[in-house]
């Protein structure tokens, strides 16, 4: 009674869970003991018995209403219908079944990755992500290509999986990867992109190539129907598919790769920048990039174009300099202050000129040669161009029109002195001297001389002319000529811009700074003695063996005959002279002119300190002289010559010559002189 109910039970349960499944194999089955039961699409039948999962699987060909039991309550936890086959799963364990057999080499698993692995079941392989079944079907083979990708293969087709999902179908000839993200296609001998999880470029290209990048982003060459465009995964058509080629022509701009184009049209070039816009259009014979480099730190270029075998040029940025009618130029870029500038010779019918990196043309282009040539020493040096025309010679600066040396000279010779690169010039047998400093050009020379010599320190130089000698100096503040003419048979460099002259055997002395004598030319001889005071110099003149005296105030550029050349000897002291004259000393002061007559045997001065003057024995000493103010200043002015005195010759120290005359007659009225 008890089975009958229990039975009953069990089949109105099963009939009102599968009303719709067949009758006839649930009453077969649910007179076994089975409930719950479910009839799969691939002849497999689910049913459960005490709990546990049983697998039927209808086999036709056994004879009609034939049941196989393949898998028993209890043998697996767990079932999963998938399409082709069955995965069974027991203690952490799959088991597959196909066709209705337990597949041969179900305990075949390989695992691809740390979150992919796959099986072989009957020579297929079913995909898993992170142990999941993430594929129903099962393919030929299946390939890891990185950690997020895994190829498979179905039919000789190929997909793609991304994780746990598919992106492309398997109906692909090939693909490959062009980095992470970017992924060609290949179907029936057409290309395409896939990016992003999309297939942005349809397969309907006959090739595809990968562009080096464009300012970090990425494109591709195409080919279709044999011409040549440049597309984006992110925009579509970026350059039109109707070019006849495309060609990388990159260009390393410093620390960063510029990844120019050319572009070819109707047998026309063209260029793209690399930001991908057309800033030459393609209607040049040729073009070319002009490198103008300095490494990592600088770097510029230009662009070449040729039409028509003329040549013409281009700013980086496709601006026109100069038109396509050149037969030629050539970069000749300068170092101007450390600093790279580009610079061209340029040609037009045979002949030269040159365009600075303002693209002006500052040699017109009239010469028969231009060179660049270097030369200075190492903190002066800097390229300059050589011209020749009608066989004569000139230089000129890179940047600055009318800054030069004119091409009317036989020969240039290039040589540095001090911070000056010197050029000296030739014509007919005769020299001048110009001094070019950067950018600067100054002729030294007012004509054309026999002969010149240079002396570096100081720096000057002697001029010969019909055997006559002068002298072109420079002033040191600055970039300006000084110059002595050239009259005199001999000339000496005394001291700054003062020079001795002399001619017909008379001497003077000239300031380069002038056009006059400092001291006229008259004298047998004229001698720097000592500098007196601050930019102060006295000059000691001999005519007929006697003496007399200049002071020149140098930095005044003025000077004084202070005693005339009338006396046996002199000798300079601070603010005057001691004078000779048939025996007898006398003193003239600088200002005040003669004070002492010479009229006596000796002035001097003792070491402790007392003032003297002897004439017949008649002597007056220092003691005598009163407390004043006067007396004051004498004692400072003393000691202060006592420290400037280094002359060792003169064994006393001059004083009196500090003291006015009126002073001297208040401390002891003199004789009438």
């Amino acid at each position: 009674m008890n089975k009958f109910f229990v039975l009953l039970i069990v089949i109105l349960l099963s009939a009102s869970v599968y009303a719709k499944t067949d009758d006839k194999i649930c009453l077969d089955l649910c007179r076994d003991g089975y409930y719950d039961i479910n009839i799969g699409d691939n002849g497999y039948i689910f049913a459960k018995r005490y709990g546990k999962t049983a697998v039927f699987y209808y086999n036709p060909k056994i004879g009609k209403d034939s049941y196989e039991l393949i898998i028993k309550p209890g043998d697996y936890d767990k079932v999963t219908d998938n399409t082709d086959y069955l995965t069974a799963y027991k203690d952490g364990n799959k088991f597959f079944f196909v066709n209705g057999k337990l597949n041969a080499n179900n305990d075949f698993e390989k695992v691809l990755s740390e979150k992919f692995s796959t099986y072989n079941i009957n020579g297929k392989w079913k995909l898993t992500y992170r142990g999941k079944d993430i594929s129903k079907t099962l393919f030929d083979s299946v390939e890891l290509l990185n950690e997020d990708y895994v190829k498979v293969k179905k039919d000789n087709k190929y997909g793609l999986y991304r994780k746990d999902e598919i992106v492309l179908e398997p109906i692909y000839d090939s693909f490959k990867f062009e980095d992470k993200n970017f992924i060609i296609v290949a179907k029936d001998k057409k290309y395409g992109i896939f990016y992003n999880n999309e297939l942005k470029i349809p397969a309907e290209y006959d090739n595809i190539l990968k562009l080096p990048k464009q300012n970090y982003y990425t494109y591709y060459k195409v080919k279709k129907n044999n011409k040549y465009g440049i597309i984006s995964p992110y925009d579509g058509i970026i350059i039109p598919v109707e070019y006849d080629d495309i060609k990388d022509i990159s260009i390393q701009d410093g620390s960063i790769k510029r990844n120019y184009l050319e572009i070819r049209k109707n047998n026309k070039s063209g260029i793209v920048d690399d930001y991908l816009k057309i800033i030459v259009p393609a209607k040049y014979d040729k073009i070319s990039i002009l490198p103008i480099s300095e490494g990592e730190s600088w770097y510029d270029f230009y662009i070449k174009t040729q039409d028509n075998k003329k040549y013409g040029l281009l700013t980086r940025t496709g601006e026109n300099i100069l038109p396509a009618e050149y037969d030629n130029f050539k970069n000749v870029s300068i170092y101007d202050n450390g600093i790279l500038r580009p610079c061209f010779i340029v040609q037009k019918n045979k002949k030269y000129g040159l365009l600075n990196s303002w693209h002006e043309l500052i040699l017109p282009i009239e010469y028969d040669k231009i060179n660049a040539i270097s030369f200075g020493g190492s903190d002066s040096k800097r390229e300059y161009i050589e011209v020749q025309k009608n066989r004569k010679y000139g230089l000129f600066d890179t940047f600055y029109k009318d800054r030069g040396i004119p091409a009317i000279y036989d020969k240039l010779e290039y040589s540095q002195i001090s911070k000056y690169n010197c050029v000296t010039v030739m014509s007919k047998g005769k020299k001048g001297l110009y001094l070019v400093l950067g950018s600067y050009f100054q002729l030294v020379t007012k004509g054309m001389y026999d002969d010149i010599t240079v002396n570096e320190k100081p720096l000057y130089w002697t001029v010969v002319k019909n055997g006559k000698k002068g002298v072109y100096d420079i002033d040191r503040d600055g970039f300006e000529v000084n110059s002595v003419p050239a009259d005199f048979d001999e000339i000496k460099h005394e001291f700054g811009h003062l020079y001795k002259v002399c001619n017909y055997n008379k001497c003077g002395l000239y300031d380069s700074r002038h056009t006059d004598s400092v001291i006229p030319v008259a004298y047998d001889d004229v001698k720097m003695d000592k500098k007196v005071g601050f930019g102060v110099y006295t000059f000691v003149v001999r005519k007929d063996n006697n003496y007399g005296a200049y002071n020149v105030w140098y930095l005044d550029d003025y000077s004084k005959q202070t005693v005339p050349a009338e006396f046996d000897s002199i000798i300079p002291v601070h603010n005057g002279y001691i004078v000779t004259k048939n025996g007898k000393q006398g003193f003239y002061h600088v200002d005040k002119g003669l004070m002492l007559k010479p009229v006596y045997e000796i002035i001097t001065c003792s070491k402790n300190g007392k003032t003297l003057y002897k004439k017949h024995k008649y002597l007056t000493t220092c003691t005598k002289i009163p407390k004043s103010d006067y007396e004051k200043d004498l004692i400072k002015s003393i000691k202060d010559y006592r420290r400037t005195e280094r002359n060792e010759n003169i064994k006393i120290l001059l004083e009196i010559i500090f003291t006015p005359r009126k002073f001297l007659e208040e401390i002891n009225p003199l004789p009438n002189i």
